[in-house]
């Protein structure tokens, strides 16, 4: 099962890859490039903030988007936990 965070004021997004610096999220919503965006991660209660760079309509599900962005601030046990769930998501 993929990592799912709320975002605030905003609504859910699945971490679909990360290399612990960048990301890229499908939404059920979009943001601007530049825009930060605040949430929990729901299965830990980790808070995390990216920094947009890019928004696009999935090439998969024409109503929810590919967020590609930025981590800001991303702790050490944070960032080993998104790798880790991404690596947990490749295992067969």
């Amino acid at each position: 099962m993929s990592l799912v965070i709320r975002f605030e004021n905003k609504g859910l997004a699945q971490l679909l890859e990360t290399d612990g610096d960048q990301a890229t999220l499908e939404c059920d919503f979009s943001s601007p490039p530049g825009a930060p965006l605040s949430g929990v991660i729901l299965e830990s209660e980790t808070r995390v903030q990216l920094k947009v760079r890019a928004c696009r309509r999935s090439p998969t599900e024409p109503s929810r988007y590919q967020v590609r962005g930025r981590w800001v601030s991303l702790s050490r046990a944070a960032r080993d936990g998104l790798l880790g769930s991404v690596a947990d998501n490749r295992d067969p």
